[in-house]
């Protein structure tokens, strides 16, 4: 859900600057490539947590108990970590 309201929030300046004169058409051509990036990296994120938690190595229960402590110092830095802000949909 964040993601589709991020990729909405992104066409939306856009289109409004390119209908209000602020911004040439050719702006809306960046909207796809910087959204899929952001795609990209989403999933590549999800997929290598998900992996983590659920490897086979040590039992899922395990990867799990470990989480909290491994997102406790990234979380006191939420707002400048770039980890954080890829899982939280923020860019």
């Amino acid at each position: 859900m964040n993601t589709g309201i991020g990729d909405a929030v992104n066409l939306a300046w856009k289109l409004a600057d390119v209908l209000h004169g602020r911004a040439r058409a050719s702006l809306l051509d960046s909207y796809e490539p910087e959204r899929i990036a952001f795609a990209q990296r989403l999933v590549a994120t999800t997929d290598r947590a998900f992996t983590a938690v659920t490897s086979r190595a040590r039992s899922p229960a395990s990867g799990l108990r470990i989480v909290p402590l491994l997102l406790a110092a990234p979380l006191q830095l939420a707002t400048t970590t770039p980890m954080f802000r890829t899982v939280s949909q923020r860019e």
